[in-house]
């Protein structure tokens, strides 16, 4: 909530991202390139609140030499940005919403049956695809090699990503179903 004490910055970054220094700076390179980030910065450009996460990585399947970045919005436990953000409201409205499973797919294609055709899209860069409220810039910030950088775009590791992308998700759904398709 935007009336919410202000979320603790945290200037140390987790040891996998300090492990993964040349992943990290690809990362921050392709992101500012694509504009879901802006900076560096020497200082704090702006004269609002202050959220900054630590980075960290995770191993991707089948691509060890590519680690994931994410942006641990959940630290510092009790005064970070997530801490921030209500989980069961969002734009005044109440949050509920369910992920897909693969259960739900299976029973589709028995539905069907051999007329079924599938299609797979991967969302690559998905939340980095959507537009953070630049009012919450200020909150979405990184510290790496001494500079500050501004997520523009959602980032992964914020509470409301997941909840944003799927209510995209569910609208292209929405689109495609009354034109004669079915989404999952």
């Amino acid at each position: 909530p935007r009336d919410a004490p202000d979320p603790q910055p945290t200037y140390t970054n987790h040891g996998g991202a300090k492990q993964n220094v040349d992943a990290v700076n690809r990362y921050l390179q392709t992101e500012i390139e694509l504009g879901a980030i802006v900076g560096p910065f020497k200082q704090y450009p702006f004269s609002s609140r202050i959220g900054v996460s630590p980075l960290n990585t995770r191993p991707r399947r089948g691509e060890p030499k590519r680690p994931r970045i994410l942006m641990d919005c959940s630290n510092p436990e009790g005064a970070s940005v997530n801490d921030h953000i209500d989980k069961d409201v969002y734009l005044g409205q109440m949050v509920k919403y369910d992920y897909p499973a693969v259960d739900h797919l299976a029973y589709r294609i028995i539905m069907i049956g051999d007329t079924c055709y599938l299609y797979k899209i991967d969302l690559w860069r998905y939340f980095h695809q959507l537009t953070s409220d630049p009012g919450d810039y200020s909150l979405l910030g990184l510290y790496w090699a001494d500079m500050f950088y501004f997520c523009t775009m959602l980032p992964m590791g914020l509470r409301s990503s997941c909840y944003i992308g799927q209510r995209v998700s569910q609208a292209m759904s929405w689109i495609l179903k009354n034109e004669g398709w079915w989404l999952l």
